[in-house]
Parts: C-alpha cells; structure tokens; sequence
C-alpha cells in the first residue's frame, strides 16, 4: 500500500494524466482481499484509511452510471471513512463531510440509471435517501464536529483548518446540488462564492505563517466549485488557481487547465443558444480525467 501511495504522490506532483486511475485502482484491490482482516497495524489502518479517501475523490469525477469493480468498495470503507482521525490534518475535512461526498458518489451513480425515465421510475427508498442526505449537508456545523487531530492551542492550525473544512463542506453540498438535484450554477452562485473566499482566507492564513509555500491546498472544494463558478466568481477563482501556482505541483496546473476548457465550453454552449451545460457532462464529453487533490 505504502508503494502505491508514494506512486500517486510522485504522479500528482508531476501532473500526470490518467496514470493515478492505475494505482487507485491498486489500492483498492488491495484493501479488498484484506478487509476481513481484524488485526493490522496502525500504520496499515491510516493508509488504509488514505486510500480510501482518495477512491472517493477519483469517484468523484468519474461520472459512471453505476460503481465500477475498481470503485466499489468493500463494506469496511464506510466504516474505515467514518472512523478515520486522519483526515482533518491530512486533508482539512471531517469525517462526517468524507462520508457525505461518498454517499453522494454512491446515490448519483444509481439515479444516473434513470435518466430519461420519469420520476416515478425512481424507487422511494432511493429518494428518501437523497432527501435525508440533503438534510445531512445542510444541517451540518463544524461546531458539532469532535475534532481530535487539531491541537486545541494551536491557533494558526485551527484558523487554517477551520477555513478547510468549512470548504469542503460547502463544495460538498455544490456537489451534492449538481448531481443529485440537477441544480444549474446561476442557483449556485453564493455557495460557490463562500468556497471562493474560505480558500483564499487559508492561504491568507499560510502568508501569516510564512511568506514561504508552508502547506499546498487539496484542491477538491476549489475544483469543484471552479467547476460552477459564472461571472465574477471566475474572476476569484483565476486568482486562487493562480495563487496556488507558487506550490510548482503538476496537479494543481493541471486542474486550472481542465476548470479553463470547462469554462470555455460552457461559454460556448450558450453562444450557440442551447443553455448553460453542466460541467459533468462536458467533463465526461471532453474526455478529462483527474484527481482533485
């Protein structure tokens, strides 16, 4: 596990392109044939946990109509996700947001087998689990977190993840707007506007610590809501993808690239009188493949 994860470190710091899909795809293998094992090492459960996390995030950009081989995961993740301390300094996110980004992937990729269909072709249960997620996301406070991994008394690293995980959160619920309520971004514009500002608040945060790069941002919240952004919300987020350029990490230049063409295809697509499109179906149609961290 620990070689995969180093691959997929060296392939995002270079900015490769599909290369991650192999070693997340690995990795979850990996996890499968062990997770009937009760007795691993701590270690072997942060990894675990790690890989994990980061199947999520590639899931999230997947666009499948239904959970391939690679992304099924055993029923083990939803725990292992759930009881993860790891997260919150790792990534900025809490346990409760992974798992609602999880459960998202997994309800949109079901309701993707009715497109077309009229909505009465849905299951209930199937509805009632989109509703009650929803109700998750937005009833959500930080407040109610237990956040362990965060030293009480170090302000800066609180300020810094406070501004994260208020994100991810936010971008959490963009997302779950875009691909189970089918939400247009002109609907989206203060979310997308409150990710905007709680990004560049933590890197405003880093510049106090150091003029030095301190700690590169996950990129999911920013990407995501990049994704939905229209009129001077682009604006913002040229300035953060811009900004965070100084962290000379492939990805990063990558992901900027991807929110541009979706930009200009969207721009595009209502040029020619047909609407705004929505950006999953442009990524899925342009063919982009990447990991938003």
């Amino acid at each position: 596990m620990t070689a995969m994860l180093s691959l997929l470190s060296i392939g995002t710091m270079a900015g490769d392109g599909n290369e991650f899909i192999v070693h997340i795809n690995a990795a979850t293998q990996l996890r499968n044939l062990r997770s009937r094992w009760k007795i691993i090492s701590h270690a072997t459960q942060k990894l675990n946990a790690i890989s994990a996390f980061l199947t999520i995030l590639a899931r999230t950009t997947s666009f499948q109509s239904a959970p391939s081989s690679a992304h099924i995961n055993p029923a083990s993740d939803s725990s292992l996700i759930q009881s993860s301390n790891c997260y919150e300094y790792i990534y900025g996110i809490t346990t409760s947001i992974a798992a609602a980004i999880q459960e998202t992937c997994r309800l949109s990729e079901l309701l993707t087998q009715y497109n077309g269909l009229p909505q009465g072709s849905i299951p209930d249960h199937l509805l009632q689990a989109c509703e009650a997620l929803g109700d998750r996301l937005l009833s959500w406070r930080l407040i109610s977190e237990s956040v362990m991994s965060i030293p009480a008394n170090d302000d800066s690293m609180l300020r810094i993840f406070t501004q994260q995980a208020n994100a991810w959160h936010r971008a959490a619920l963009i997302y779950y707007y875009r691909r189970i309520q089918r939400f247009s971004s002109e609907y989206l514009v203060n979310d997308v506007q409150y990710v905007a500002d709680q990004m560049h608040a933590a890197e405003d945060a880093k510049a106090d610590i150091s003029q030095d790069p301190v700690m590169a941002p996950i990129t999911w919240p920013g990407f995501i809501a990049s994704c939905e952004a229209i009129g001077p919300q682009r604006d913002l987020f040229t300035k953060w993808w811009e900004r965070i350029e100084k962290y000379n990490i492939g990805n990063i230049t990558r992901q900027w690239d991807i929110v541009q063409q979706l930009w200009r295809r969207n721009d595009q697509v209502q040029r020619n009188g047909l609407g705004a499109a929505d950006w999953t179906d442009s990524f899925r149609i342009l063919k982009f493949h990447i990991l938003a961290v």
